[in-house]
C-alpha cells in the first residue's frame, strides 16, 4: 500500500529502516518493480494508445521513477536496476508469446511521423523527442528487428524526399551508433551517404551534358544506391517465382516510357566512364516523375510514380481505356496497374478510365497518391519478422561454417562450445553484455 499509494515520506523512512537489514530491502525492491510494471502494462493493453502516446507515457514513467530513486532512495543502484527491469518488461511486452513484441514497429512509426511532419515544432523540440525514442530503444531486446523497420522507413523517406530535415536524420543515426556501435548503423549510414553522393553525381552529369552540347529530352535526378545497404528488391523476370512482396512491381520485362529512355541511357554512359565494371539496375517501381499537364486551361504539374506515368501517357492518343488494355501497352502486370490507378478509384480489370478534361485543383502542384503495397500493415509486419528470422538463421550458419573452415574437423560438443563462444564475443563487441569481476560471469548492459 505504501508503494502503490506513492507515500513518499513513508517510503523514505522504510528505505532508511530496511537498508541495514539483510533480508528486508529485497521485499521493497520487488514491490517497487512490480508497481512500475503494473502502471506500464496499462499502456500496452489499452487499445486507444497510439505510438506517440505510448512513447510519451513510457518516458514520463521512466522520468518520474528515476526522480523517485534519486530523491527517496538516495540514488541506490539496486532501485535503478529494479526500475530498468520494470521498463524492460513493459517495452518488450508480447501480446502473443509466439510473436515478437510490437515495440519495434510502434517506435519506428512514431519516429517516422516525427521525421516527416514538423507541425509547428522547432528542430530542438523534435530532437528532444528523438532522444526520448532512444531511451526506449535502449530497452528493446530485439534491436535487430528495430533495425529492419528503421531501414525500411528510412528508405521510403530518403527516396521520396519526405524528411523535412536531413540534419535530424543524421542525428538519429548518430544516436543509435552511440547506443549500439558502428556495426549496427553501418547500412543506415551508407544509405544516408548514397543520397548525398547522388546529389553531387546528378549535378556533374547535368554539367557534362551541357559541356558536350547533349540536350536531354527530360531532365532527371538520379539516386545511385548500394545494393547491400538498401532494403529494396532487384527487378527479375515476371515468370520467375518469388516470395518477394515487390515481385509484380519490379520486373525486367517493364520498359519505362520512351520519353525517359534517352536520358536514362545517357546517364548510364556517363556513370560507366568513371565506374567501369559496375552495373546499374533501374528500380522503376521506386521512381517518380514530374509531369506538366498541357491539355487543361490551367497548366498543372503533377508528381506521380513512373508506373502511373506509363498509364497517363497512353491518353496522348485516346481519352478512354479499359484497365486491362494497359497491360500490353505498358508491359506492367495487371495487379501493378490496379495499384498504380487506385489513387483515383477502386478498380478491377474491367474498369473503364476516361481522361478528365475538366480537372481543377486549388494549387498548381498536384501530388498524386503513390501506389501502396497490396499487403495490409499486419502482413507487412509479418514479412519483416520473417526476413529477420532468415537473417538470424544465416548468421548462425555463417558462424558455424567459419569455425569449420578454420578447424576442418570437430567433435559435436566442441563445435557447440566454439559456436557459443563466438556469439558471446560478438555480443561483448556490440556492448550487449560485459564480463564481471567474477570468473565465468557476464552481465547484461541495459
Amino acid at each position: 500500500d505504501v508503494v502503490q499509494g506513492e507515500l513518499l515520506k513513508d517510503l523514505k523512512n522504510m528505505y532508511i529502516l530496511f537498508k541495514p537489514l539483510n533480508n528486508a530491502l529485497p521485499i521493497l525492491l520487488k514491490e517497487f518493480e512490480n508497481y512500475i510494471k503494473k502502471l506500464g502494462m496499462e499502456f500496452n493493453v489499452s487499445p486507444t494508445v497510439d505510438p506517440a502516446q505510448f512513447v510519451g507515457n513510457i518516458t514520463d514513467l521512466h522520468t518520474k521513477f528515476t526522480q523517485m530513486v534519486i530523491e527517496i532512495f538516495s540514488g541506490d543502484g539496486e532501485f535503478t536496476i529494479s526500475l530498468d527491469r520494470a521498463i524492460q518488461s513493459i517495452v518488450n511486452y508480447r501480446e502473443d508469446p509466439k510473436q515478437p513484441p510490437k515495440i519495434s514497429e510502434k517506435l519506428n512509426r512514431y519516429i517516422d511521423i516525427l521525421m516527416k511532419t514538423r507541425k509547428g515544432r522547432t528542430e530542438a523540440e523534435i530532437e528532444a523527442q528523438l532522444s526520448k525514442s532512444i531511451l526506449i530503444f535502449c530497452y528493446i531486446d530485439d534491436k535487430d528487428l528495430f533495425q529492419k523497420y528503421y531501414s525500411k522507413m528510412l528508405c521510403t523517406r530518403l527516396i521520396a524526399s519526405l524528411s523535412f530535415s536531413m540534419d535530424l536524420e543524421e542525428s538519429m543515426i548518430n544516436k543509435m551508433k552511440d547506443a549500439c556501435g558502428y556495426e549496427f548503423t553501418s547500412k543506415l549510414s551508407r544509405m544516408f551517404t548514397d543520397v548525398n553522393v547522388s546529389q553531387g553525381l546528378t549535378k556533374r552529369f547535368l554539367e557534362e551534358m551541357v559541356k558536350n552540347n547533349k540536350k536531354l529530352e527530360v531532365s532527371i535526378s538520379v539516386m545511385v544506391l548500394q545494393a547491400g545497404a538498401w532494403p529494396l528488391t532487384a527487378p527479375q523476370n515476371a515468370s520467375e517465382p518469388s516470395s518477394s512482396q515487390n515481385q509484380s512491381e519490379q520486373n525486367l520485362d517493364y520498359a519505362p516510357p520512351i520519353i525517359l529512355q534517352t536520358s536514362l541511357r545517357l546517364f548510364e554512359e556517363f556513370y560507366g566512364t568513371s565506374h567501369s565494371g559496375r552495373k546499374l539496375t533501374w528500380l522503376y517501381a521506386n521512381s517518380t516523375a514530374d509531369v506538366q499537364m498541357n491539355y487543361l486551361d490551367r497548366k498543372y504539374q503533377a508528381t506521380m510514380s513512373v508506373h502511373q506515368l506509363s498509364i497517363l501517357l497512353q491518353y496522348s492518343n485516346q481519352d478512354v481505356f479499359q484497365l486491362g488494355n494497359f497491360v500490353p501497352l505498358t508491359a506492367l502486370s495487371l495487379p501493378t496497374i490496379i495499384r498504380a490507378a487506385k489513387a483515383l478509384k477502386d478498380l478491377t480489370e474491367l474498369s473503364v478510365l476516361t481522361l478528365n478534361t475538366s480537372f481543377t485543383y486549388k494549387r498548381i502542384n498536384v501530388k498524386v497518391a503513390l501506389p501502396q503495397s497490396s499487403k495490409p500493415q499486419e502482413k507487412e509486419a509479418e514479412a519483416t519478422c520473417n526476413t529477420l528470422m532468415q537473417d538470424r538463421k544465416y548468421y548462425m550458419e555463417c558462424t558455424i561454417v567459419r569455425i569449420m573452415k578454420a578447424r576442418k574437423v570437430m567433435k559435436h560438443n566442441l563445435l557447440v562450445e566454439e559456436f557459443i563462444k563466438k556469439n558471446i564475443e560478438a555480443l561483448i563487441d556490440k556492448l550487449y553484455i560485459q564480463r564481471t569481476d567474477q570468473n565465468d560471469e557476464y552481465e547484461y548492459i541495459s
